[in-house]
């Protein structure tokens, strides 16, 4: 399998060292989106948040 095959493959399942990286260029390139969509919802005490399970982990509640 190339490289750039077993990269893209780990979108799916990450793990090891290609996985790290794909997951950290996922969380910086969903940033900006994660962001606006949280500012256009109401302040909320960590209590009330609901887990939507998007899968990144750099926003409150891993979403």
């Amino acid at each position: 399998m190339g490289l750039f095959k077993n990269y893209v493959s780990q979108t799916r399942k990450p793990e090891g060292f290609l996985g790290k990286m794909m997951l950290s260029g996922m969380n910086s390139g969903h940033a900006k989106m994660a962001d606006w969509g949280l500012s256009h919802l109401p302040a909320i005490t960590p209590a009330a948040a609901v887990d939507l399970g998007c899968g990144g982990a750099a926003t409150p509640a891993s979403c």
